[in-house]
């Protein structure tokens, strides 16, 4: 996953997924690894709208022959879709997540070797070779943002060590490829000065400042300021200099060896070069008797990546032991960097993570040695010059190296150079007729069209699949549209020019219509958009805005990319049209219409948000529109847009966020408003907390009572409930939400605000204060008549009663809410109603009801793809599994729990769980497994404050030690237990404590492991508080 896909075997076998079809199910799979995947989800990733009755027969196929390859286990069929079993360590970006969880809050060493091995584990983008779309892409912008939040805290560790000129070159790399991140620019500029290269780290900032004023608009944050003042000042002291190098990390561990088949495919239609393919493919076959070196050079478009990969492909069964490839970027302004680049080829060699070496020299020497007796193949794409080439070069006379370049490398020793020129007539009118498909009869327009392009193969391609493209053309009429153009042709110099002379040429024949809604589809941000889009825009009806879309396709300046919701096709612009579309709109169209079309675009969104949010089942606070007033759009179209509006919300995730960051007035903070529900279902908390106080600062400045109302509310919402949030900090929130909807007379806003009050102190264990507002919010709900909002606070009115000790009370409160959530259709509402009275059917020793409307509750989460929600419903189970004398399974299902928490970072349940299985371990009589476990759960639970949770932990603990033989610790652990359950108002847990530390000498020594029950007093109640009691982390209101 973190990287292009790569499976071995269990003898370190590689396993090959070669079809694309076959990769793409996998892709989709593997980042849902575990949970259901529906079999439409697959169907679209694999053929979009091209999808028909077929597709369900054909997936079939598809799945029945990966199976073939990966095992007949690995992919099972559930009633939600098709599951992908994984075990633990077995998905990299597992392990991933899992070193940097082990890393967090650990002692500063162990921390920073841990997140070395962590990073080490990329070998590229994460999902680099996927093309399935929006199935993956969340979640490998997830995983993005988590690796560079590492690098950031791993560069904070070794600065703070003095290790400046260490990771000098690492901060570096980092920010050449994220130069907006203002951390890791401070964090390399601190290592610039610390290596006495102050000059570099004030052009560093000076850089930045003008990218940032570029880009954003913005000037560099006040940490940048601060330490670029401070660099000009005739005394650092702060920085710890003068700098001190620390040898790198060794770690001479390696894991199983692997063969690398890094080859990509073929180029489609690729002709001539049959002399070049020849010549190099006699060369590299010649390694044996010494190391060859062959270079192809040429200019940008010329074919050297196509004439390589063809070469190396007919060469591949010459170099048994493997065949890496990687493009080193050098025609982008920032290629790739040697040092990680040899990370990428030793892991791909089977050496293990956590053994690649930290600098580019010792990896370069380890790279050498691990290939000195191998035959081997390392072609080494695009390069930018000897410096980046000279440390890839393998030694060992078995060893082949294929380079291409723009020009020679005259300083690499040993490069036998292939000069590729332009193709001559012949070859380029045969590439022009392959790529068309038509044009054999046309000799003249041909040999005119291959020379007004040049003759250059990335133009000719081009310009034939304009030709394919418009099946009403033939080769004379594109070589009357490229007339005009020789000129500018001949004269380009690289690749992406003659991309642009030919965008230029089929811009200039479009209509001026869809001239114009391409110019403005370049001011938005995206590769991807609904018609609606570009009707609004353009202010027109949305038919006319297919029609034009279609012109677009039509002259492959946009491409459909699937079927939407509503029936409505998707769209997509490659990023260099949206670039010439930009250049164009800033060109032809005024300030004043540029900004109108963006403006009504927010509006439009802001209104189909709010209409999705209305009529979103998973919701359960009230809905913006209810709160603002806001009517549905009036648009025909809108029923069938959002007749799925979970699936909406899916599609136009990356446009809403795009919009909070960018819109004004009134969209500004609508959009965020109406966008909670996708932020919370999908775990994306930093989404969620950027995007609303980019909003709260809107209607601050607006001075709208409601607008703000509604930001405090939804802030309070993510705090509380947003995985790792401040629940002070949330009450807080909550209080000035309250507030504001009393002064603005909105009664289902207080309710909501009286709610999240109640969920704050909850949190921190205070039942007593967190059950009066409960109650208000219950008062006025029913008094509004708003069946939705009355369910929500019946669930934490009977919740709080649970957590009290008043089952009686508890079961008539939920009860009551789960009818209404029933008749209403509130689909989350429903699922978190039935986990509690499920646990409420448990605590009351009614095993077989509570299993039963704990997996109901499990089905709908997963068919609603709520990981949040399974995670903690499988809690449950495994602590019900547990009641019923089954400690391994409930620890297989607990373990379960754990995972999906950690790939969707829900700390709070991720230490309810370890706790959960904590109390496993001592059911199976492990005292040590279980104590790790406890510590662990129990830090976490002290770093969000849970008081109850503590308890729970140090209560578990008790237990822990008392099965290892220390008596008096075990005494100390449930002294601190009680005072807790005291202080959180937990009087039955308290008592039952009592109970246990006033009892005869031995008493807690005389239970056996295998007992499950013997927290339970005489009552039959104990047991309530071993299992999640605060089990919605972000799955609450909203």
């Amino acid at each position: 996953m973190l990287g292009p896909l790569l499976i071995t075997g269990p003898a370190g076998q590689p396993v090959v997924v070669a079809r694309p079809q076959q990769r793409t199910v996998l892709h989709v799979l593997l980042a849902r690894a575990g949970a259901a995947v529906p079999p439409d989800t697959l169907a679209g990733a694999l053929w979009g709208p091209a999808a028909g009755r077929r597709a369900p027969g054909a997936l079939r196929v598809l799945v029945h022959h990966l199976r073939r390859v990966l095992g007949a286990d690995r992919i099972v069929r559930e009633p939600g879709g098709f599951v992908l079993r994984v075990a633990d360590g077995e998905l990299d970006a597992h392990e991933f997540l899992a070193l940097l969880d082990e890393a967090g809050g650990g002692e500063p060493e162990r921390a920073r070797g841990l997140l070395r091995r962590a990073l080490g584990l990329w070998r590229g983008a994460a999902f680099q070779d996927d093309d399935s779309g929006d199935p993956v892409r969340a979640v490998a912008a997830r995983l993005t943002e988590r690796r560079l939040t590492a690098y950031e805290d791993l560069f904070d560790l070794e600065l703070r060590r003095g290790a400046y000129r260490q990771v000098c070159a690492e901060t570096l790399a980092v920010v050449r490829e994220h130069p907006l991140r203002e951390q890791l620019v401070a964090q390399a500029m601190t290592a610039l000065a610390g290596s006495e290269r102050t000059a570099e780290a004030l052009q560093l900032y000076e850089r930045t400042r003008l990218l940032l004023a570029e880009e954003l608009g913005t000037d560099p944050g006040a940490r940048l300021r601060d330490l670029y003042a401070e660099l000009l000042a005739p005394s650092r002291t702060h920085l710890g200099m003068p700098a001190t190098d620390v040898p790198p990390e060794r770690d001479p561990h390696t894991g199983c060896r692997i063969v690398p088949a890094q080859l990509p495919p073929s180029t489609a239609h690729f002709t001539a070069r049959g002399a070049e393919v020849a010549r190099l493919s006699a060369r590299l076959r010649a390694a044996g008797a010494g190391p060859v070196r062959c270079g192809v050079a040429g200019m940008g478009g010329i074919g050297k990546t196509a004439l390589a990969v063809e070469a190396s492909r007919r060469v591949a069964a010459a170099f048994p032991d493997g065949q890496l490839f990687v493009d080193l970027r050098g025609g982008e302004p920032e290629p790739a960097d040697p040092g990680r680049v040899l990370g990428a080829f030793l892991r791909a060699l089977g050496v293990a993570s956590s053994a690649v070496p930290a600098g580019a020299e010792e990896r370069a020497a380890l790279f050498r040695s691990r290939v000195a007796d191998l035959r081997i193949l390392v072609v080494l794409d695009n390069a930018a010059g000897e410096a980046q080439v000279h440390p890839l070069l393998p030694a060992g006379p078995g060893c082949a190296v294929l380079i291409t370049s723009r020009a020679r490398m005259t300083a690499l020793d040993g490069v036998d150079w292939t000069d590729l020129g332009l193709l001559d007539p012949a070859d380029g009118a045969r590439l022009l007729h392959a790529v068309a498909g038509r044009g054999t009869d046309e000799p003249a327009a041909t040999a005119e069209v291959v020379d007004l392009c040049g003759r250059l193969p990335l133009a000719i391609r081009i310009a034939g699949a304009r030709v394919l493209g418009r099946p009403h053309w033939d080769v004379a009429r594109l070589a009357d549209a490229l007339r005009d153009e020789r000129g500018r042709l001949d004269e380009l110099t690289v690749g992406d020019l003659a991309v642009r002379g030919s965008l230029r040429l089929s811009y200039q024949a479009l209509p001026d219509d869809a001239a114009r809604l391409l110019r403005r589809l370049g001011l938005l941000g995206g590769d991807d958009l609904n018609a609606w889009v570009a009707a609004t825009l353009l202010d027109t009806p949305i038919a006319e805005a297919e029609r034009l879309l279609d012109l677009l396709v039509d002259a492959q300046l946009v491409r459909i990319t699937g079927a939407g919701p509503g029936s409505h096709l998707r769209y997509g612009l490659h990023d260099l049209v949206r670039l010439y579309a930009r250049e164009r709109a800033d060109a032809e169209e005024s300030t004043a219409g540029r900004e109108a079309a963006l403006a009504r675009t927010w509006t439009t969104l802001a209104d189909i948000a709010t209409e999705a949010d209305r009529r979103a089942p998973l919701r359960v606070l009230t809905a913006v529109a209810a709160v603002t007033g806001a009517a549905p759009p009036d648009e025909p179209w809108i029923d069938a847009l959002l007749a799925d509006p979970a699936a909406w919300y899916d599609a136009e995730r990356n446009r809403l966020i795009e919009g909070a960051h960018t819109a004004s007035g009134e969209a500004a903070w609508r959009i965020p408003a109406a966008s909670m529900l996708e932020f919370q279902t999908r775990g994306l908390f930093r989404d969620w907390r950027d995007t609303h106080r980019l909003g709260l600062r809107a209607a601050v400045a607006a001075g709208d009572l409601t607008a703000r109302a509604l930001m405090h509310r939804n802030l309070a919402q993510l705090e509380i409930f947003g995985g790792d949030g401040d629940w002070q900090r949330g009450a807080t929130e909550a209080q000035a939400a309250l507030e504001l909807f009393r002064h603005a007379g909105i009664p289902l806003g207080e309710a909501d605000a009286l709610l999240l009050l109640s969920a704050a102190a909850l949190r921190q264990g205070d039942l007593g204060t967190a059950l009066p507002p409960a109650r208000e919010g219950l008062r006025i709900a029913r008094a509004a008549g708003d069946r939705r909002a009355e369910a929500n606070l019946l669930h934490q009115v009977g919740w709080i009663h649970r957590m009290s000790g008043d089952l009686d009370t508890a079961r008539e409160r939920l009860g009551e809410g789960l009818r209404l959530a029933g008749d209403g259709g509130f689909t989350r509402l429903l699922i978190w109603l039935s986990i509690a009275v499920g646990i409420v059917h448990r605590d009351r020793d009614d095993l077989v009801a509570a299993d039963h409307h704990l997996r109901q509750a499990l089905t709908a989460a997963r068919e609603a793809r709520l990981d949040g929600d399974t995670a903690s419903i499988l809690t449950h189970l495994a602590a019900l599994r547990r009641r019923r004398g089954d400690p391994a399974g409930a620890r297989a299902t607990a373990e379960e729990s754990l995972r999906l928490c950690r790939a969707v970072g829900l700390v709070f349940n991720e230490a309810q769980t370890l706790i959960t299985l904590g109390e496993i371990a001592i059911d199976l009589g492990d005292g040590t497994h279980a104590h790790g476990l406890l510590t662990a759960g129990r830090d976490r639970m002290e770093r969000l404050s849970s008081v109850h949770g503590r308890a729970q932990a140090w209560r578990a603990l008790g237990d822990a030690e008392s099965l290892r033989g220390r008596p008096d610790a075990a005494r100390d652990a449930r002294v601190e237990a009680r005072r807790l359950f005291h202080r959180a108002g937990d009087a039955a847990a308290a008592g039952a404590l009592d109970s246990l530390l006033t009892g005869p000498p031995g008493t807690d020594d005389a239970r056996g492991p295998q007992d499950p029950g013997h927290t339970v007093p005489e009552d039959g109640r104990g047991t309530r508080h071993s299992d999640p009691d605060e089990y919605r982390t972000r799955h609450a209101p909203g």
